[in-house]
């Protein structure tokens, strides 16, 4: 879990990097790629927090039912899209 934060933390800490590159390159193809691969890794690692965090029940409320936690994995694998 530790290093699924540290590393989604890492990505977000260059997003204004990659934000950057593409107001100075716009119309470069280099510049597009850093910030989609970016953000894209953000979204990747933010899943794999819920992911490991709905692996745990300890972690969940217990009001929480199954359909709800599914129905709100789904919603954060979609996102990558």
């Amino acid at each position: 879990m530790f290093r699924y934060n540290n590393t989604w933390l890492l990505f977000i800490v260059l997003l204004p990097f990659t934000t950057s590159l593409i107001g100075t390159y716009f119309r470069d193809v280099p510049a597009m790629f850093c910030y989609s691969a970016n953000t894209f890794l953000i979204t990747v690692f933010q899943n794999q927090i819920w992911n490991y965090v709905t692996s745990k029940p300890e972690f969940l409320k217990k009001e929480l039912d199954a359909k709800t936690n599914y129905a709100n994995k789904m919603a954060c694998n979609v996102a990558m899209f």
